[in-house]
């Protein structure tokens, strides 16, 4: 069974979500992260990364951004 929690985050809150995922994919390309074999995988942990925290009340896109990259041993 799928656990599903329905957030609400206020439009400066969602910019910074895109924003941040946004240029942790960019920084990913190129890499074997964003492979073929590997982009889906990748992409589910950087947003579970960056929706996480962002619940958690961080919402600077930066730190979002190189939070999620250090679980790919970047930022």
């Amino acid at each position: 069974m799928t656990n599903v929690t329905h957030l609400t985050f206020d439009r400066a809150a969602v910019e910074g979500v895109l924003r941040a995922y946004a240029e942790a994919w960019s920084s990913l390309q190129g890499s074997i992260f964003a492979s073929e074999r590997r982009a889906e995988e990748t992409r589910a942990i950087l947003t579970q990364s960056i929706i996480e925290m962002t619940e958690r009340g961080e919402r600077d896109p930066d730190h979002l951004r190189d939070n999620a990259l250090r679980q790919f041993g970047m930022a």
